[in-house]
């Protein structure tokens, strides 16, 4: 699944605006990556994490390493 398309804000109810930015991506042996997030968008990504059985870090990783693959 990919995350942070248009579709998947919409379905979470996220503002458009608050898409990561990723201002750093280094090789995935490192996996380090640096994003902004909304405040309001970390509460609904963590109320969707938590009921996906996910951490939060584990969502951001998979998230970002989607979106710099991409």
């Amino acid at each position: 699944m990919a995350y942070f398309t248009k579709d998947i804000l919409d379905q979470l109810n996220i503002p458009h605006a608050a898409i990561p930015q990723v201002i750093e991506y280094a090789p995935p042996a490192k996996k380090r990556v640096t994003v902004n997030f909304h405040v309001e968008s970390l509460k609904i990504i963590d109320n969707y994490a938590k009921s996906h059985h996910l951490t939060r870090s584990a969502f951001l990783e998979a998230s970002a390493l989607s979106v710099a693959n991409a």
